[in-house]
């Protein structure tokens, strides 16, 4: 029910209490209007009434007259369990002993597919920014090479408050694309933001089908699996304008169960290495 940027099918309650979470106090009627823009896949004016009845009934919704608001009681709860969430998932060492590697370890995960390891990739990114929030690194930005940036054609939101996140904690986004297709052109577009600067080169020595992202002393690095690879190769040479381009193709084809390798390093060093190497492209 909690929004989440990061599902491109989002729940109707959690639309409803994303909606309310920027425009409080809406009649029915105001509310259905922002939601129907939202939820694509759609629902009737009844339908409408007894999700938001239900979401009265359930304590999570609040009516002052004919405004609905979201219910401050959920909202206490809400807070006292992100509380325990954030003591028991960031404030030990348990849940991170994996991600927070000590200098020269590396570890390699292993997913069931290319969008399961995105999520991991997330996952551990947020546990690296909160770290490096309290150790204060020399260089906190973030430096990225990516032979396509798929991810963002298919999770435009999420990729912008991933960029948000950057902002919060003051790092900078340093973005390269290894290619010049028409698809990663659009890259500028997506994740456009004060903090972010964006770039096409291809970094020879880096290869194709490469990905990496360079966190203080941390290094994020994977490549897709092959067949996975040629199929997306497929796509980005065949879609040279938005009328041709699908974005479901995409997020069907990284569904598909692949195994795929995130590897994260500490490595002082070589992320100093590749940091130089994307940060000469901007010159």
């Amino acid at each position: 029910m909690i929004p989440d940027s990061k599902q491109p099918n989002a729940h109707p309650s959690a639309v409803v209490l994303d909606i309310l979470s920027k425009k409080s106090r809406l009649t029915v009627k105001d509310l259905y209007d922002f939601f129907c823009k939202r939820y694509t896949k759609g629902m009737s004016l009844q339908g409408f009434y007894n999700l938001v009845n239900k979401l009265i009934s359930d304590r999570v919704l609040v009516k002052e007259g004919k405004l609905l608001s979201i219910d401050a009681s959920w909202i206490y709860n809400l807070l006292n369990f992100s509380n325990v969430l954030q003591q028991n998932y960031f404030g030990t060492s348990a849940v991170s002993t994996n991600i927070l590697l000590d200098d020269g370890e590396s570890k390699t995960f292993t997913l069931d597919s290319v969008i399961g390891m995105d999520n991991f990739w997330w996952h551990a990114l947020i546990v690296v920014i909160l770290y490096y929030a309290n150790e204060k690194p020399k260089n906190k930005n973030v430096y990225v090479y990516v032979h396509h940036s798929w991810f963002q054609l298919i999770r435009t939101n999420s990729e912008q408050v991933l960029n948000d996140v950057y902002n919060q904690h003051g790092m900078h986004l340093y973005h390269v694309d290894g290619s010049h297709s028409f698809l990663d052109s659009l890259t500028p577009q997506l994740i456009a933001g004060e903090n972010v600067d964006t770039q096409h080169a291809i970094i020879k020595e880096f290869g194709s089908n490469y990905y990496v992202m360079v966190i203080g002393d941390f290094i994020f690095e994977t490549t897709l699996p092959r067949h996975i690879y040629e199929q997306m190769e497929e796509i980005y040479t065949s879609v040279t304008q938005m009328s041709q381009f699908d974005s479901s193709k995409i997020f069907a084809l990284v569904e598909q169960p692949s195994r795929t390798n995130l590897t994260i390093s500490r490595n002082k060093k070589g992320a100093e290495k590749i940091r130089k190497r994307i940060q000469a492209v901007f010159g």
